[in-house]
């Protein structure tokens, strides 16, 4: 890797990376829920299965809280 070309690349996108406006922080007095606290976990879930099976894909469980 002591090509020219491999190091502006890695600079350019280590630049353009740290150029990007941040999201905002969640902060303890954020009034708003993250996740919907009305949501039927096991519909979504059966939901899910069923259409992976139709399709032959696996499913990616990503699952959180409102703490």
């Amino acid at each position: 890797m002591n090509h020219p070309k491999y190091w502006f690349l890695v600079l350019f996108l280590l630049l353009f990376g740290c150029s990007q406006k941040q999201p905002p922080t969640l902060t303890a007095t954020t009034s708003s829920p993250v996740y919907d606290e009305k949501a039927d976990a096991h519909r979504d879930v059966a939901v899910a299965i069923a259409n992976a099976e139709g399709s032959q894909r696996n499913i990616v469980l990503i699952f959180g809280a409102n703490w």
